[in-house]
């Protein structure tokens, strides 16, 4: 089965400009078998998805692109409620009360009033992110590792920058990951825990290739994904399973178990 493990649609991502409706017929046109839609940090395209889905008769798997302070992780298998918390909605009342005739209050003390009310966290790390998801049972994949994802200076692709810049370039993964380790052990632990790496249709050839050393590397199997935010990126790659997927259970296992194969479509 041929399954693009990454993608964005208008209804759940607001960087996307491809509807579910359209994300599926084009992936139809692609003689894929189904598409996981993984927006950023949100589930909220989960019903346009499921409508979708039947109406092209191809298989959708919901998960979750989330940002963290280690780059951004593809999350399978968890239950939708743990990070959608774009579309609770808060009285203001509620609001006016906790400012409760201040001027100022700070961001963390708002956050830890509205986690309080709600029950529920608005703030995660990746190693709680990780752990969270293989206490549910999920699995996690690091997404485009070596492309641009964000300022922050304790991701992959920022230490890389670092590495190539200071050092002239990565002679092999294990040297450079020892640079990692040097800089940031915390990384390190996340490398050590994914379940698997990204390669993307949205990345350059040669931070693919690193990738997939990377995995090498570090004992990982390898999905890929298109990234699609726009009708011409669908289909650009995906991941082959030898198994037929039913559920979002089978894919999880499939991955943990190295059953899986990227392919440049």
């Amino acid at each position: 089965m041929l399954i693009d493990m990454h993608n964005h649609t208008s209804e759940g991502s607001e960087d996307s400009s491809i509807s579910a409706s359209d994300l599926f017929l084009i992936g139809k046109k692609c003689k894929l078998d189904g598409l996981c839609v993984t927006e950023h940090d949100s589930f909220r395209s989960k019903e346009a998805v499921e409508v979708a889905s039947t109406a092209t008769g191809l298989l959708a798997f919901q998960g979750i692109e989330v940002s963290t302070e280690k780059g951004h992780m593809l999350v399978y298998g968890v239950e939708p409620s743990l990070w959608d918390t774009e579309s609770t909605l808060i009285e203001t009342t509620w609001l006016c009360d906790v400012i409760n005739g201040r001027d100022q209050i700070s961001l963390t003390e708002l956050r830890k009033a509205v986690e309080s009310k709600l029950g529920i966290r608005t703030s995660w790390t990746a190693k709680e992110i990780i752990e969270e998801t293989h206490r549910q049972g999920g699995c996690v994949a690091l997404a485009h590792p070596f492309s641009y994802a964000g300022e922050n200076r304790k991701t992959l692709h920022a230490l890389l920058r670092q590495w190539v810049r200071e050092i002239n370039g990565p002679d092999n993964l294990s040297s450079f990951l020892q640079f990692v380790g040097e800089n940031d052990r915390d990384l390190i632990w996340v490398l050590d825990s994914v379940d698997a790496i990204e390669v993307c249709g949205l990345s350059w050839i040669y931070e693919n290739r690193m990738s997939c050393r990377l995995a090498a590397e570090l004992g990982k199997p390898v999905v890929s994904g298109s990234d699609a935010h726009h009708a011409s990126m669908v289909g650009l790659c995906a991941t082959r399973f030898p198994d037929d997927l039913t559920s979002i259970d089978d894919l999880v296992q499939s991955i943990k178990d190295h059953r899986v194969q990227p392919l440049y479509l």
